[in-house]
């Protein structure tokens, strides 16, 4: 039976949302180093002061943005081995038929298929020695009784 090794390098998008925080410190404080995408650098506070950690401005609506993620990573001479998906806009919730199709539309890309095309855009920064994990916790879609529409977390 083979077991796989720990994480070392753990990144995160969406680092800066409260799911995301809160992995950052889990992995920091297993010794791993943390690398992790964010928009607001007010959601940054609470995280730990820590060599190990790089948070990366990137807003996930510019998908042009990503390419900026591997070239950190190369500087920085790290390679990923579990991507961890932390984004989630719930935005917009409502009667479904009562919704602006444009910002539903962009909440589902936003939710779904730009975090693909993130994965898409770093997947060569990966540990190819290992075995790279993905994980998407929050990608899914709920459908409620009274018809309103939740993307996300």
């Amino acid at each position: 039976m083979t077991t796989s090794k720990p994480a070392s390098c753990v990144f995160i998008a969406a680092l800066s949302s409260d799911i995301g925080r809160e992995l950052a410190s889990m992995y920091l404080a297993a010794g791993c180093s943390v690398v992790g995408t964010y928009r607001n650098e007010a959601g940054l506070a609470g995280l730990p002061r820590d060599d190990r950690l790089l948070p990366i401005h990137c807003d996930r609506s510019v998908p042009a943005q990503f390419a900026g993620i591997g070239h950190a990573l190369r500087e920085k001479g790290l390679r990923w081995d579990l991507f961890i998906s932390a984004v989630g806009q719930l935005a917009p919730i409502g009667k479904f038929f009562d919704l602006d199709m444009e910002a539903w539309s962009e909440s589902v890309n936003l939710n779904s298929v730009r975090q693909l095309q993130l994965l898409h855009a770093i997947f060569p920064d990966r540990d190819a020695s290992a075995r790279s994990k993905v994980v998407f916790p929050a990608m899914r879609a709920r459908a409620r009784k009274s018809c309103f529409w939740s993307a996300g977390a």
